[in-house]
């Protein structure tokens, strides 16, 4: 990612969070949080505030524990990611990817 790409993010969500504009808020949060180099408490502050039931939610999670790592705050990035991957979700597509594996590959599960 171009450090443009992430000034020109971090500017259009500042600017949709001063409009009040929620919906485009939460779309700039996105470009914020997949092309930020590093953490800051705005950024998991925001992140943490989003809905599990909200469509972005995985890629915002996932990424937080992206820059938590780039932080070397491994433990946090491991919890954060462990916390969504025991979610019945998530055991629900496992456990159907593992049965096509097993239906096209020997492996157990």
């Amino acid at each position: 990612m171009c450090k443009n790409e992430a000034i020109h993010a971090l500017e259009k969500w500042h600017q949709a969070q001063t409009a009040n504009n929620a919906a485009q808020s939460r779309t700039w949060l996105v470009a914020v949080i997949m092309t930020a180099k590093n953490s800051s408490s705005e950024i998991e502050a925001q992140a943490a505030i989003v809905l599990e039931t909200a469509p972005e939610f995985l890629t915002v999670q996932y990424n937080l524990a992206r820059l938590l790592r780039l932080s070397s705050e491994y433990a946090n990035a491991d919890n954060l990611l462990d916390a969504q991957l025991k979610k019945p979700l998530f055991q629900k597509v496992h456990l159907i990817c593992c049965c096509k594996s097993a239906s096209l590959l020997p492996l157990p599960c």
